[in-house]
């Protein structure tokens, strides 16, 4: 972690890039429409704490810090879309994803420091109470176009 000052003010970002491999099972309706549900593994790839002081000696610091988050993480991912024909073969597709993680992340708090580190945790003066699991929930929207080779389903 950074050393940190009374009276100083601080904005400290932490960056995770992971790689996503979901299998999600669809539930179609004869519309177009469909439910998903499924697990996703998620790979840590890169993760960056960096943070800008005002008030004290330090102006900024950027750290990388990925061999402090778990290297891999299993979520449950549920999403609802709709395939809207085109034509025969091509479909605009629009929809919206959730995915929860059960694994702790682990990684870094706002001030830098390591969540794996015991000492955070321990003795009179411990900095947290005890350890908590970092877990994350995302959402995002997506468009595309589908082009289906085959059948007609």
């Amino acid at each position: 972690g950074e050393i940190y000052d009374a009276g100083e003010s601080s904005k400290a970002t932490t960056t995770v890039n992971t790689i996503q491999i979901p299998v999600i099972f669809r539930f179609m309706a004869g519309n177009g429409a469909y439910f998903g549900l499924g697990p996703q593994i998620d790979l840590v790839s890169n993760a960056n704490y960096s943070a800008t002081y005002k008030g004290g000696p330090q102006q900024s610091v950027s750290n990388d810090v990925t061999k402090t988050y778990a290297s891999n993480l299993f979520s449950a991912v549920l999403s609802f879309g709709n395939n809207i024909r085109i034509s025969h073969s091509f479909f605009f597709n629009i929809n919206l994803r959730f995915a929860y993680n059960f694994t702790d992340m682990k990684g870094v708090d706002g001030l830098g420091q390591d969540l794996s580190n015991s000492n955070l945790y321990s003795g009179n003066n411990s900095f947290y109470p005890e350890h908590q699991a970092t877990n994350s929930i995302s959402a995002s929207f997506g468009v595309g176009l589908i082009y289906r080779i085959g059948h007609d389903f």
